[in-house]
């Protein structure tokens, strides 16, 4: 299952890249022929959603592991045709998001070798313990 969501995710991805080319390609062709000023507001819905798809694992990574997405970390694309805006990640964001995703991780692993590490030990312990017994009744 995994496989055909990552799949199903890379195909409306290329699809959405696709359709964004053929917007710009549009406009290349009306600037070409003498048409000022085409109209961008089209390729803003597309750019919108490739980007939330593109930043959409991100997002849920740091929700599966409880890491808050700061405002700071975001930045609002606006768009002036029409009047609508988004938040992104910024460069940054992005970076400082996949660090407080590592270090939550880490910190999840450094308490599971905090628990198991002395388990481990005791439960080698009692095999030595028990080795030993069954070595001295043997003699």
């Amino acid at each position: 299952m995994f496989f055909n969501e990552r799949r199903a995710r890379q195909l409306k991805i290329k699809q959405l890249q696709d359709e964004i080319s053929a917007i710009y390609d549009g406009w290349r062709d009306e600037l070409e022929t003498g048409s000022s000023n085409p109209a961008s507001s089209e390729a803003f819905e597309p750019e919108r959603r490739l980007i939330r798809l593109l930043e959409q694992p991100l997002r849920n990574r740091a929700d599966q592991m409880g890491v808050d997405i700061l405002e700071e970390w975001e930045e609002v694309e606006e768009h002036s045709r029409t009047e609508r805006s988004y938040r992104r990640l910024s460069t940054s964001g992005s970076a400082k998001l996949h660090a407080a995703i590592r270090r939550k991780q880490q910190e999840r692993w450094q308490g599971w070798v905090q628990i198991l590490v002395p388990i481990i030990g005791a439960i080698t312990g009692v095999i030595g313990a028990l080795t030993a017994l069954f070595a001295m009744l043997r003699k």
